[in-house]
């Protein structure tokens, strides 16, 4: 099929091509060496997307990398513990209104007092939006003075 316009243009369009081309639209071809079944291999495929999201996020939203440990004991402890802020981050953001509920729960912090050579820590207090949002995820509100150290 050819097309001419009144300056000039001419195009033309291959119509086997045209229809090649429209029935692979948005399709993608996967080839493994593995004994998975087809299905099995798509799914995989597509979860590694969120294996990579995963890692960026640990790399930027958590700031895993620099890490300054000299012992392996201490670098493992540091990215366990970045492992653990992304699954609490990711159970925190699952479902609806996932950055309104991460960003409520920001403010949720507890600090050091000293006082009479006693150091305590303090929370302040929860709205009751964070309340709510701490019992949809099973959570208690962690306590409003501490004697120890919180992890």
């Amino acid at each position: 099929m050819s097309y001419n316009s009144e300056n000039g243009l001419s195009y033309r369009i291959d119509k086997e091509r045209w229809n090649y081309e429209r029935a692979i639209a948005g399709k993608f071809l996967l080839v493994t060496t593995t004994d998975l079944n087809s299905w099995d291999v798509m799914v995989a495929y597509k979860n590694l997307k969120d294996v990579e999201r995963a890692f960026d996020e640990l790399k930027n939203l958590l700031k895993l990398r620099p890490i300054f440990h000299r012992t392996d004991k201490r670098v493992k402890a540091h990215v366990f513990v970045c492992y653990l802020a992304l699954l609490t981050k990711r159970l925190i953001t699952e479902g609806s209104h996932s950055d309104k509920r991460l960003k409520e729960l920001k403010s949720l912090k507890m600090h050091e007092l000293n006082t009479d050579n006693k150091t305590v820590w303090m929370r302040n207090e929860t709205t009751h939006t964070q309340q709510e949002i701490l019992e949809s995820l099973d959570l208690q509100k962690p306590p409003k003075i501490s004697p120890e150290t919180p992890m």
